[in-house]
């Protein structure tokens, strides 16, 4: 009976410091934030106070220029001019959704397909990930 209640106390030991150590972890990944009356209009419009990178006709991504960092995969290009892009489909797209760093910081803003998922993950004080996933669509 005294080995069955000891197990017993363990269980709830183990229990609770996992649980209190769950709890203490801070959530890296975040989504992102409705830039509700911001346009793709309006962001070109002001194209040179952003580092501009696209991901050939799914998205753009306007990074304010400042000390933050936004790590990308190799799918996506750095665009100097809005005629590098030429005639996209992505310059049709209104979901505007803002990147905000691990203080709420303002890192930039991403154009793309309601279809598509796009998140990102704090690596630092002055870095985020940005996780883009494209749903592939018939015809598309």
């Amino acid at each position: 009976m005294n080995s069955g209640l000891t197990l017993m106390f363990r269980w709830i030991y183990i229990s609770l410091l996992v649980f209190s150590f769950l709890s203490c972890a801070e959530w890296k990944y975040r989504s992102l934030e409705s830039a509700e009356l911001l346009t793709s209009t309006t962001l070109r419009q002001n194209w040179d106070s952003y580092v501009v990178y696209y991901r050939p006709n799914t998205a753009l991504m306007y990074k304010v220029k400042n000390d933050t960092r936004i790590e990308l995969s190799d799918k996506w290009v750095e665009v100097a001019r809005e005629d590098m892009v030429g005639d996209s489909t992505v310059f049709y797209l209104n979901d505007v959704r803002k990147i905000l760093g691990q203080n709420g910081e303002l890192y930039g803003y991403i154009v793309y397909s309601y279809n598509d998922n796009a998140f990102i993950k704090i690596i630092d004080a002055k870095t985020v990930k940005l996780i883009y996933v494209h749903q592939v669509q018939e015809g598309r």
